[in-house]
């Protein structure tokens, strides 16, 4: 494990696996706002097991915090007839450490087909916030496409409250948590025993996704009611112009079992969660060209306190608003 600490904000990255985030925390809180549960079984794939299931061995592995997931997002998929694993094997694939400070690291990897990736990772020095940069080259003599972002699962539970930007949202068909709305303006939604507020994190046990698109800001705010501390975000809506909610409270399903409560908000490239074989069918890849880099940022944050009314979060991570 890596960690970064200021007086600000600490931080602990697992570069083994994927340069995952596994805690995030003010300085002299113990209390993680990510949400990172521990256990032993089920046994994560590795290259001895297998789960004989791309999307299985990934949640084998699958235990919470923040990954990004490259050169594929969602489900496994194809380039040209050669697969692409489920999340992109960047979010699980070891990362070389290539620079770190008490308040920064810079790791790197490479991924298929001829892509490198490097990320830099910096804690703020005025605040409790770390700041994420990525830069991808193609160095290949081919142009190659890819969909990219992040899965940062927050620590959640019944009063949690999420903030966005107006959006329009779709559920997804395989979780929809018994929603009978597919698709309508956020937060408003329906279900036969009437209207749901999707912004908050509800006490049933169940899990569900959904995509909101069409906002032109990339932002969000994770309230807490309670000792969970405040998450804010924000990110570069030009690289992330998609963000897929995911509420898993206590599902019974595998990997979980019941042990994990989180609520992930995902910027991302493209969606639904068909991978790259989809992103590309409605033209939402992005492709690099050979020798030329793309280069992305998001920054995660968390307030102390949190305006009346919440209304952008900027570059650095200040939430913007109207003070109680």
């Amino acid at each position: 494990m890596l960690r970064l600490s200021n007086v600000h904000v600490s931080l602990t990255i697992e570069p083994a696996r994927g340069a995952q985030i596994v805690e995030l925390s003010r300085a002299g809180d113990d209390v993680n706002a990510l949400a990172f549960e521990t256990w032993d079984s089920p046994p994560a794939a590795d290259g001895v097991s297998s789960y004989y299931d791309p999307e299985l061995d990934w949640l084998s592995g699958y235990h919470g915090g923040w990954q990004e997931t490259l050169p594929n997002a969602g489900q496994a998929s194809h380039l040209d007839g050669m697969p692409l694993p489920f999340h992109g094997e960047g979010s699980f694939i070891p990362w070389q450490v290539v620079e770190s400070g008490p308040d920064h690291c810079v790791v790197a990897t490479h991924l298929r087909p001829t892509l490198s990736a490097t990320r830099s990772m910096t804690l703020s020095a005025t605040h409790p916030a770390v700041q994420v940069a990525t830069r991808v080259t193609n160095t290949g003599l081919l142009p190659v496409p890819m969909v990219w972002g992040h899965h940062p699962a927050f620590a959640a539970d019944a009063g949690t409250v999420l903030h966005l930007p107006a959006t329009r949202y779709s559920v997804d068909p395989a979780q929809p948590d018994g929603l009978d709305t597919t698709e309508g303006t956020w937060p408003t939604s329906s279900a036969p025993d009437g209207p749901v507020d999707l912004s908050r994190f509800s006490a049933a046990t169940g899990q569900r996704l959904v995509y909101c698109h069409g906002h032109d800001e990339g932002w969000a705010v994770v309230e807490q009611n309670g000792l969970l501390p405040h998450a804010a975000l924000s990110w570069d809506v030009a690289a992330y112009p998609a963000t897929w909610i995911w509420q898993n409270r206590a599902a019974t399903g595998f990997p979980w079992f019941g042990r994990l409560r989180c609520l992930a908000v995902e910027p991302q490239r493209a969606w639904p969660f068909d991978g790259l074989a989809g992103a590309r069918s409605r033209g939402q890849e992005l492709t690099v060209a050979p020798g030329r880099s793309v280069e992305s940022w998001i920054t995660v944050a968390l307030p102390e306190q949190l305006p009346a009314v919440i209304t952008g979060v900027d570059q650095d991570g200040h939430v913007m608003g109207d003070r109680p």
